[in-house]
């Protein structure tokens, strides 16, 4: 890989610079497992959704990201939330923390999209986001071998265990954190925890005004460390203004 093959990475174009960042994940030795250990941080209601003001930061704060890194972490968030079912309504990437706010659907409306004759096929198609052909090959192949051998109850378990990952804020931060980590220690050429603490998660109660404002105080981090003069550079996008009712 290009990058392990000069001695100053930040010279090199962008795209480059982060191709570990836009991988997907392929078959590796000792994979853990997603399930369990956790609190899990679900929309609980019938039909309803939750916001949460989620925040993380380095080690001691004494860790800084550069420009590609802000990008590299910001690729993985979306990447994540992505395959996760996570919404991010907004976010913001500072030197050594980010924020996000996140509305996590309510789970078995949100995963109804996989059930019925076609709902493998569709699982298939939505885990494509985040995995490599070869990933999913072994796993088809996997999958047809326990319903050869008459264990069609091991291959709902198997399925059952990936659908585990989605609409849970803990393991979608979680797996951003240490995908991130992985890749931003391999590049400084550093080991050892990135991330102080687990994170941080506040529940915006009530939608409207609270999610409004929750979102303007994410926008506005970079104008309150000078990061940005004009408060319109920090407007909303579109989709999240519509999203918030703004």
């Amino acid at each position: 890989m290009k990058l392990a093959q000069t001695s100053d990475p930040q010279s090199l174009p962008l795209e480059e610079q982060l191709v570990g960042v836009n991988a997907k994940t392929g078959i590796y030795p000792g994979a853990r497992s997603w399930s369990g250990g956790r609190l899990r941080v679900l929309g609980k209601g019938p039909l309803e959704s939750y916001c949460y003001h989620v925040m993380s930061r380095t080690t001691g704060g004494e860790v800084f990201f550069d420009d590609v890194e802000k990008e590299a972490l910001r690729r993985v968030i979306w990447r994540m939330a992505e395959f996760s079912g996570i919404k991010v309504l907004t976010y913001c990437v500072m030197g050594n923390h980010f924020h996000l706010l996140a509305e996590v659907p309510h789970r078995q409306t949100w995963l109804q999209r996989f059930e019925g004759p076609q709902g493998e096929a569709r699982l298939f198609e939505h885990l494509s986001t985040l995995y490599s052909k070869a990933y999913l090959g072994l796993l088809r192949d996997e999958l047809a071998d326990f319903r050869a051998r008459g264990m069609a109850v091991l291959a709902e378990q198997r399925l059952t265990a990936l659908k585990k990952r989605f609409c849970d804020l803990s393991l979608f931060v979680k797996e951003v954190k240490e995908r991130f980590s992985r890749w931003f220690n391999k590049r400084r050429g550093r080991r050892g925890t990135l991330w102080m603490d687990r994170f941080k998660s506040v529940l915006v109660e009530g939608q409207g005004e609270p999610l409004r404002t929750m979102a303007a105080y994410i926008d506005l981090n970079p104008v309150r460390a000078g990061l940005v003069k004009d408060p319109k550079d920090c407007g909303l996008t579109a989709e999240v203004h519509h999203s918030l009712g703004v």
